[in-house]
């Protein structure tokens, strides 16, 4: 579906992301998070402000928010909307001298990534705009590799997805890999007489 391209690099930021935390999870075990080292006290917490619980508190019930549900506007992301692929300004922001990029997709592990590159790259593309000197992310319409992310994912054509992304830098050269399976969903809605808007 997507042309080979350094099918290696897929493979092997597909392996750092699976050494990282599991973005996957819902929920921890309770049992792990009683093993789980126990973080540095609170600094200038007066003991009446503090509630001791002894050995009473354990973690059942408790189930770990899935990191995607907060506000990420400093973390790296790329949105997929209405034809549309753009990353956000935090990724700009991490390679301030690029304005070229190459998009990879590994169908195998799910993984997408965005290499820098120069200008005269095969398959380069302009990430983001210089207008008023300011760097802004671009978004790029892209209907046939639109179509085919979606399909490959199973996606609602309907909906918005954005996907955070981590910072990896394998064989000397700096990449943004985002996981495919770990998505953040937005359903468009239409109101009366407006454009269908997503929330």
């Amino acid at each position: 579906m997507f042309e080979e391209s350094r099918e290696n690099t897929g493979s092997v930021i597909a392996g750092m992301l699976r050494s990282l935390e599991d973005g996957h999870l819902d929920i921890v075990p309770s049992a792990e998070l009683e093993k789980a080292e126990p973080a540095a006290s609170p600094a200038n917490s007066s003991s009446d402000e503090v509630l001791e619980m002894a050995g009473d508190f354990n973690y059942d019930g408790y189930q770990v928010v899935r990191r995607e549900f907060f506000a990420h506007i400093n973390e790296p992301s790329v949105t997929f909307n209405n034809y549309k692929f753009y990353v956000n300004t935090a990724c700009l922001n991490r390679f301030p001298q690029v304005d070229y990029v190459q998009v990879l997709v590994n169908q195998e592990s799910r993984i997408l990534a965005i290499r820098p590159c120069r200008a005269e790259d095969r398959d380069a593309c302009a990430w983001c705009t210089n207008g008023s000197g300011r760097r802004k992310p671009k978004q790029i319409t892209c209907k046939i590799f639109f179509a085919k992310v979606f399909s490959l994912m199973g996606w609602n054509l309907d909906y918005r997805y954005k996907l955070l992304g981590r910072i990896i830098h394998a064989r000397d050269e700096w990449l943004i890999a985002f996981d495919l399976t770990a998505t953040e969903v937005y359903q468009r809605v239409q109101k009366d007489g407006q454009k269908p808007q997503c929330h």
